[in-house]
């Protein structure tokens, strides 16, 4: 069952009502004219118009707002993925691009600054020392 009021989503229980009554008539005309006995039977006839009623759309009202349900739950996350997807988008690609715009020597300067910073010159001097003693 929706969550959805029928007034928002557009369902009319009266009408799903009135085309579950009319499928269920079209199976039984169906099967009375292309079933077993039928005046248009043969074992191929009867498999199509089996196969083609499996892919039919449900009229079970359930099912119908069970669709309503998934397809707006579908396009609320796809316009919300737009909204805040493009502005997240394109400020991460304008990060890549002033990134990719600084060369490598510059990054390398930069990671020994911050390893000289961080004192890795004074701990790297205190490991050599104990290797030579």
């Amino acid at each position: 069952m929706s969550w959805l009021p029928d007034w928002l989503t557009g369902y009319n229980a009266e009408n799903a009502d009135a085309a579950q009554a009319a499928d269920a008539q079209l199976q039984a005309m169906n099967a009375a004219d292309y079933g077993p006995g039928g005046k248009y039977y043969s074992p191929e006839n009867w498999a199509t118009v089996q196969s083609n009623a499996a892919k039919e759309i449900s009229y079970n009202p359930t099912d119908q707002r069970g669709a309503i349900q998934q397809t707006f739950s579908d396009k609320l996350a796809a316009q919300a993925a737009a909204i805040f997807g493009v502005p997240a988008g394109a400020l991460g690609s304008v990060i890549w691009a002033i990134l990719k715009a600084i060369p490598w020597w510059i990054w390398l300067g930069m990671a020994f600054a911050l390893f000289v910073w961080l004192g890795g010159l004074v701990r790297l001097k205190g490991v050599l020392a104990k290797g030579k003693a």
